[in-house]
């Protein structure tokens, strides 16, 4: 009887193991499957090690600007195909927004570069772009401008401050306005403003920049320019300090000149043609802003933008003055003509002031006439009144009224 027992204990522990092993099989079998199964993907963990904020672009096109991705300083991204990045093999550079906080840079001012040496990524696997403050970086902009995360050059900064006894408004210096932000668009007295320069024709960072600073004087209106031009270079901080001595031009009326604190307004009355300008007229009739296309434009030209006056055209403006001055304008006909009929009227205060002949007006041609202090209501005509042709047009430009004394 013992010896039956003994050889079922024998037979239960042996079917025990059996299945022991075949689940410990079929595990396995499972894990290798399993393994065979599981998908790589190529991905890219990209560190920010430097000291300070930057945005990763991995392009330039304008979709891929406006998707940056923030890289605060000692962060971390991870950019993985299974996370439906795109991501190639092989070669490929990278590029970043700093965002530097120092007085160079302006949080407002950013530097967007190319990381200047390539990233090696291999299919199905990850690979790391380690950026530190040591690495070499290319301005986008300006491929002379090269340096590190940490001092790539910035636009120059300009500060302008008005130490004069005037507030001023229109304070610009290229394109760049500057202002007290406590008075809107004014610069007052005592107050001071800074900007990041920009070229005024592509919007891009500057290197290099010579320009007059200009202003409008806010007691009488009167605008001016520096004297002198500013000069700002990349990655400097510049002052400009407006004085009472500062020396000045009046806009438009370049032969009067003097120190801000002495120099009296001249210029009265002036327009050029410029669509913003008409609305210093009280009255137009058959006239419109003129501008000339880019390749019209001659090396040397004075007259890109004139106000075209068809037949039966009139202009009507009114000054008050407070002594005695001129009118002065450019006028010309776009075609040689001998009719020698009356094409150009003039009156002020309905007396007639200015008569000028057609014939032969296809160059431009000053005219010039006093004015007498006091009210002056002026009016200018296209005296032609045959509409049957273009050539009966008349051009004027820069029409202004000065003081003469």
């Amino acid at each position: 009887m013992k010896n039956k027992v003994k050889l079922f204990s024998i037979m239960i522990l042996a079917v025990f193991l059996e299945s022991a092993c075949s689940n410990q099989a079929g595990e396995s079998e499972d894990n290798k499957s399993h393994k065979k199964e599981e998908k790589k993907y190529t991905s890219i963990t990209v560190k920010n090690s430097s000291t300070v904020n930057i945005q990763l672009m991995t392009g330039t096109s304008q979709e891929e600007i406006n998707n940056k991705k923030d890289l605060s300083a000692g962060s971390e991204i991870i950019l993985s195909e299974k996370d439906g990045d795109t991501i190639s093999e092989g070669s490929k550079y990278f590029y970043c927004q700093i965002n530097r906080s120092d007085a160079l840079s302006m949080e407002s001012e950013p530097v967007m570069c190319q990381i200047a040496e390539a990233l090696n990524i291999v299919k199905n696997e990850n690979t790391t772009l380690n950026i530190t403050d040591n690495t070499l970086v290319i301005d986008i902009f300006d491929s002379n401008n090269k340096g590190t995360v940490l001092n790539i050059l910035t636009s120059p900064v300009l500060t302008i401050k008005n130490s004069s006894s005037y507030d001023f408004y229109g304070v610009k210096f290229l394109k760049e306005e500057f202002f007290s932000e406590a008075a809107g668009m004014m610069l007052e007295k005592n107050a001071e403003d800074k900007h990041a320069i920009y070229d005024e024709t592509t919007g891009k960072r500057v290197n290099t920049e010579n320009g007059y600073l200009y202003f409008s004087r806010d007691s009488d209106k009167a605008s001016f320019r520096t004297k002198n031009t500013i000069t700002v270079k990349r990655g400097k901080i510049f002052s400009f300090e407006i004085k009472d001595d500062t020396e000045v031009v009046e806009i438009n009326n370049e032969t009067n000149t003097g120190t801000l604190g002495t120099i009296e307004k001249k210029l009265v009355f002036y327009e050029s043609g410029d669509d913003e300008e008409l609305k210093q007229f009280t009255s137009i009739r058959n006239a419109s802003a003129q501008h000339l296309q880019p390749e019209a434009i001659a090396e040397g030209e004075l007259h890109e933008t004139y106000l075209n006056m068809e037949p039966n055209g009139m202009l009507s403006f009114t000054v008050n003055m407070e002594k005695d001055g001129k009118l002065s304008f450019w006028y010309k006909s776009p075609y040689i003509s001998d009719d020698n009929s009356y094409f150009l009227a003039v009156t002020a205060n309905r007396r007639s002031i200015i008569q000028i002949k057609r014939n032969f007006m296809n160059d431009w041609t000053l005219c010039e006439v006093n004015l007498e202090s006091g009210k002056n209501e002026i009016k200018i005509f296209n005296s032609i009144e045959d509409v049957s042709f273009g050539g009966n047009n008349l051009y004027l430009d820069d029409i202004l009224i000065l003081y003469t004394e």
